[in-house]
């Protein structure tokens, strides 16, 4: 039981830097003035409320975010 606990945690934890490499690499991108499509999406889980954030200069502005 314990190695499947021990499993999971790596798993997770390959889950967690996989995104924050391509966040990583995707920010660098842009600093660079290279337009790397839009931010990957695994991103949304760790920052929710740049979605609510979205919503409000949408509901603002009368036009959705790029």
């Amino acid at each position: 039981m314990r190695d499947l606990r021990i499993g999971i945690q790596l798993l997770s934890l390959g889950v967690v830097a996989a995104v924050g490499i391509r966040f990583t690499l995707w920010v660098r991108g842009l600093e660079q003035g290279r337009l790397l499509g839009e931010r990957p999406p695994g991103v949304e889980g760790f920052l929710p409320i740049s979605a609510l954030m979205s919503l409000r200069a949408w509901i603002l502005s009368g036009h959705p975010p790029a």
